[in-house]
C-alpha cells in the first residue's frame, strides 16, 4: 500500500506538470495571438497605402506627371521650373514637403 509521504510525493509531481502543460499551453496561444494581430497590422498598412496611392488628389497628380514629356531631371527643371529644393526640405535622412 502506498504510504502517505509518496502520495504528497505523486501529487506534487502531477501538479508541476499539469503546470508546466498549461503554461506551453498558454505561450502557444499568445505566439498565434501576436502572429495574427501582426497579420491584421501589416494588412491594416497596406490597405491605408493603397488608400492613399488611389486617393483623387494622388491620381491628378499622376495624370498630370504622366502628360509632361522629360528626358532627365535638368530637363524637366528647365521646361516646368520646378526645383526639388523650392518644394522639398530634407532634414535627417526624412522629407517634409513645403508646399
Amino acid at each position: 500500500m502506498i504510504q502517505i509521504e509518496y502520495l504528497a510525493l505523486i501529487l506534487t509531481g502531477l501538479g508541476i506538470i499539469v503546470s508546466i502543460l498549461y503554461y506551453a499551453s498558454v505561450l502557444r496561444n499568445a505566439n498565434k495571438t501576436q502572429q495574427i494581430q501582426l497579420e491584421t497590422r501589416q494588412a491594416q498598412f497596406m490597405s491605408q497605402i493603397s488608400n492613399e496611392l488611389n486617393s483623387v488628389e494622388n491620381r491628378m497628380i499622376y495624370f498630370e506627371l504622366s502628360a509632361m514629356e522629360w528626358t532627365d531631371w535638368a530637363d524637366f527643371e528647365n521646361k516646368y521650373g520646378i526645383r526639388i529644393e523650392d518644394t522639398v526640405v530634407f532634414m535627417d535622412d526624412e522629407f517634409i514637403s513645403v508646399n
